[in-house]
C-alpha cells in the first residue's frame, strides 16, 4: 500500500461526523421546544439565579417582571452567558417579539435558532419581513447564528440580502444558481443530506454542490441516518469516495464537521462517535 493510501486510511478510521440533525438519537446538536414564552422565561430566570446574579440586575428585574416573581434572597457575583451552539430553539417562540429576543438571546444561552416556514411575524408569506430583519441583527449582535430550514428561494435571497454574518442552510436538495455568488461570498454554510446507507448518492450531492459553489469548505454533512455511520468499512467508502472525487483532505475536513467553526466563536460543536 502506497504512503498516501496509509495515511488515507488511517484518516478514514479516525473521522468523526459532528452531527447537526436533531432528529437522530445521539446527535451532538440538540432543540429545546419551549412551549410558551414563560417556559423560556422560566429557564432563563433559573439560569440568571443559577450564575449569581444580583436581584437588582436588569435582566433578572425584567424576568421577574414577566413571571410576576419576588427577587431572589440571595445575590452573588454575576458570571457572562456562554453560548452553545449546539443548542438551538425555534424562532416561533418569541411570537415576534424583538425586546424578548435581546433578552433571552442574551442570558440563555442558546446558540442557534432555527428558522423553518412561515411564523406570522418574522416570516410571511415565505419572505422575511423587516421585524424578520431586525431580529436577525439582533441574533447577530448577540452571537447567535440563523439555521434556515428549507427555504424557499425568495426566502433564502432575503436572508442573503439581509445578514451581515454565515448562517446554515439546510434542507434543499441543490444550490439556487441565482443565489451561487451571494452564498458564497456570504461564506455560508450548507448543507448537504448524508445517509450513510447510500453513501455513493451522499457523495454525489456533495460533489455537485461543490462544484456548483466553487468551494466545499462551506459544505456540512446533514447525517440522515446514524445507523452504519460509524462503520469502519462505511467510514472508509466515505473517505476514499471524496478522494477519488479529488477533494483534499482539509476539504474532507470541513464537510464532517470543520466548515461550522466561522458560525461561532465557540470550539464546534460536539461529534458522534
Amino acid at each position: 500500500m502506497l504512503v498516501p493510501d496509509r495515511l488515507y486510511l488511517y484518516n478514514s478510521l479516525m473521522l468523526r461526523f459532528t452531527a447537526i440533525n436533531t432528529a437522530l438519537p445521539g446527535a451532538a446538536w440538540k432543540n429545546t421546544d419551549f412551549p410558551t414564552k414563560a417556559a423560556l422565561l422560566g429557564r432563563m430566570y433559573e439560569q440568571e439565579i443559577a450564575r449569581g446574579s444580583q436581584a437588582t440586575d436588569s435582566t433578572v428585574a425584567q424576568i421577574m417582571a414577566f413571571l410576576n416573581m419576588a427577587a431572589p434572597a440571595a445575590a452573588g457575583q454575576a458570571q457572562q452567558v456562554r453560548k452553545n451552539p449546539a443548542q438551538g430553539v425555534k424562532a416561533a417562540v418569541f411570537g415576534g417579539d424583538i425586546k424578548f429576543l435581546d433578552l433571552t438571546a442574551a442570558s440563555v444561552g442558546f446558540g442557534r435558532v432555527e428558522f423553518a416556514g412561515d411564523d406570522a411575524s418574522w416570516v410571511v408569506a415565505g419572505r422575511l419581513t423587516d421585524s424578520g430583519k431586525t431580529a436577525l441583527k439582533s441574533l447577530e449582535a448577540n452571537g447567535v447564528f440563523v439555521q434556515l430550514i428549507n427555504p424557499g428561494e425568495a426566502l433564502l435571497g432575503d436572508f442573503l440580502n439581509a445578514a451581515a454574518k454565515p448562517f446554515l442552510v439546510t434542507g434543499l436538495a441543490a444550490v439556487p444558481d441565482g443565489l451561487k455568488a451571494l452564498l458564497v461570498s456570504k461564506k455560508i454554510v450548507w448543507g448537504v443530506d448524508y445517509d450513510p446507507e447510500d453513501i455513493e448518492a451522499g457523495l454525489d450531492r456533495a460533489d455537485q454542490a461543490k462544484k456548483a459553489l466553487g468551494v466545499a469548505t462551506n459544505l456540512i454533512a446533514y447525517v440522515k441516518s446514524a445507523d452504519k455511520l460509524n462503520d469502519l468499512a462505511s467510514k472508509r467508502a466515505f473517505y476514499f469516495g471524496l478522494i477519488k472525487r479529488g477533494w483534499k483532505t482539509e476539504e474532507i475536513n470541513a464537510f464532517v464537521g470543520g466548515s461550522l467553526r466561522p458560525l461561532s466563536g465557540n470550539a464546534m460543536m460536539g461529534r458522534m462517535n
